[in-house]
């Protein structure tokens, strides 16, 4: 093997080596991209310290922030609490000018439970040029709401609401992170400066001298080649490396015979390899297949059994025919649903009803064909009109085929509902009725009355049907309501309120929901339907439905209609 050592002879033996190195370009030596890497981890080492202190420092400003805006909200409170209950605008624009007197402070506003401001002061926001980078770390303004209680009252009678100019808390900030932050860049370049230059001369110069005995090694024989340890660094690192280079070197001689021996053994067995992936590709395929047509089957076997779930609803053009003012709104969760409407007439009653079961999907799709069974059982064959026994008996019926009384039961479900029956006297002809009356019971679910631009809410009792608690023995209220001309009744399951949507993601709510009845209910049905879906379908934008939706609507324009 050859020695490499120190002599002239040598060294000019090095030179073609020497000659290689320097073709390479600067900018992609080694010792350039080493240098620039310990100058970016320092200054990035540097900006990222920098930044959670200020980090810190910005939590800590906001919790102050916060705790001055409740000490200030604190003092105020009894004063404006006072003033509201007493709707004393006065008084309460004298707290809100008291407000003021902190200058971060820019609006505040003192409400009654109603929303309705009873005094508001603001003052335009601070400028300065540093406005748009204190934007980037506090918002443009803050809120602060609280609510007003007046003595021991577990109900707020109002609010106070205020709203904060970040812009003057924050400028201050900004100049001490400023600061902090260049005071910061500066130590960490000059530190970065020295620990390249040290860097350069105590590892980069020493693999310099390295690679020019490594670009010498003969590729055929690289067992011949050994690479000296730099001088200075026989009993370092880099003589630990010199030393592993060459046993590489020697070892990679014979990694080479034993390289050609494998790859023979890998090509006898490629072909086989191959044949096993394409074996398995095939399998996996066909279980696939398998997959895909047991999937389509269930969607089948769904959209049938949303075909059949379909088929037990009413007609509404038929509905119209003894019932002429009315629409039914009813959108399945998924391919079935967990709600169903039941509308019948007997000579002189109609009935209406609403059902909301547990779950939806396929469950409550299950639930709802019991409870439609129920009612039909209880209305047709036991002849039964009274809304509060058709709910008892349902309840009873639910209870018990589910076996839900006894403690061996392995399900807790069941169902609210709404139930209206109108009672139609008879008119002038023998063949002429008129609605006379509306008799309601519920089960949880309410009905809503709209008359004389007038909202009326009847609320169904606090208790649901046919679960383990639900108890056999319960009665529920009847209500009744005599049936006025220009009357509008609507019924509905909690899907709608409860749908998230709005630029908030909130529930619709059960008062937006009586407002959209009352604001549309000198519509025509039909057009009512309309606008309901709508409002619905816009409110809950690119959000997925939360339930079943169900309503239910039913009027009485004409009572000789």
């Amino acid at each position: 093997m050859h020695q490499a050592g120190g002599s002239g002879d040598e060294e000019r033996k090095q030179h073609p080596s020497e000659t290689l190195l320097m073709e390479i370009p600067f900018f992609h030596r080694l010792s350039y991209r080493q240098a620039l890497q310990t100058v970016l981890v320092a200054f990035l080492l540097g900006v990222v310290l920098s930044g959670l202190q200020i980090a810190y420092d910005l939590v800590k400003e906001r919790e102050q922030v916060d705790a001055t805006v409740s000490q200030v909200l604190g003092m105020l409170r009894e004063s404006a609490a006072q003033a509201v209950y007493n709707v004393d605008k006065s008084m309460t624009q004298t707290v809100a000018n008291g407000l003021f007197a902190y200058r971060p402070f820019i609006e505040a506003q003192i409400t009654d439970e109603f929303d309705i401001v009873l005094a508001r002061k603001v003052r335009p926001a601070a400028a300065g040029p540093m406005k748009w980078l204190v934007m980037l770390f506090f918002s443009r303004e803050k809120q602060y709401t609280v609510s007003l209680f007046y003595d021991n009252a577990k109900e707020p009678i109002g609010k106070v609401r205020v709203s904060i100019d970040t812009y003057i808390i924050a400028k201050n900030f900004m100049r001490r992170a400023g600061v902090l932050l260049v005071i910061g860049l500066i130590r960490n370049i000059v530190l970065s400066c020295v620990l390249t230059l040290l860097f350069y001369y105590t590892l980069t110069w020493p693999l310099l001298i390295m690679v020019r005995h490594v670009s010498g090694v003969d590729s055929e024989r690289p067992g011949d080649t050994r690479v000296p340890s730099p001088k200075g660094h026989e009993k370092d690192e880099m003589g630990l490396l010199a030393r592993a280079i060459t046993r590489l070197l020697e070892r990679l001689g014979e990694n080479l015979e034993l390289r050609r021996v494998a790859e023979k053994e890998l090509e006898k067995h490629r072909d086989h390899l191959e044949q096993m992936v394409n074996e398995r590709t095939s399998e996996l395929r066909k279980a696939l297949e398998e997959v895909e047509a047991a999937n389509q089957e269930i969607m089948e076997s769904l959209r049938y059994a949303k075909t059949i779930q379909r088929s037990l609803l009413a007609d509404p053009n038929e509905v119209r025919t003894y019932l002429p003012d009315c629409f039914f709104i009813w959108i399945p969760c998924e391919i079935v649903s967990g709600d169903i409407f039941y509308t019948d007439c007997f000579g002189d009653n109609i009935i209406i009803a609403v059902i909301d079961c547990t779950g939806h999907g396929v469950p409550g799709a299950v639930m709802t064909m019991l409870a439609f069974s129920a009612i039909r059982r209880v209305t047709r064959n036991e002849e039964c009109r009274d809304p509060a026994e058709i709910l008892k008996r349902m309840n009873r019926i639910i209870k018990t085929t589910l076996q839900q009384d006894t403690e061996y039961a392995l399900s807790d479900d069941g169902l609210d509902a709404a139930v209206a029956r109108i009672q139609l006297s008879e008119a002038i002809g023998a063949s002429e009725r008129s609605p006379e009356e509306l008799i309601f019971a519920g089960a949880k679910l309410s009905l809503t009355c709209v008359y004389d631009e007038a909202i009326r809410t009847i609320k169904g009792d606090r208790q649901s049907i046919g679960y383990k608690n639900s108890d056999l023995d319960f009665t529920f209220s009847k209500h009744s309501v005599k049936i006025e001309a220009g009357m509008s009744f609507y019924m509905a399951s909690d899907g709608f309120t409860d749908q998230l949507g709005g630029k908030k993601g909130l529930r619709f709510g059960t008062r937006r929901f009586k407002n959209l009845l009352k604001e549309n209910a000198e519509l025509s049905f039909e057009a009512q339907q309309e606008k309901i879906l709508q409002t619905f379908n816009e409110y809950r934008g690119d959000n997925e439905r939360q339930d079943d939706v169900t309503v239910v609507g039913f009027g009485f324009r004409d009572l000789h209609h």
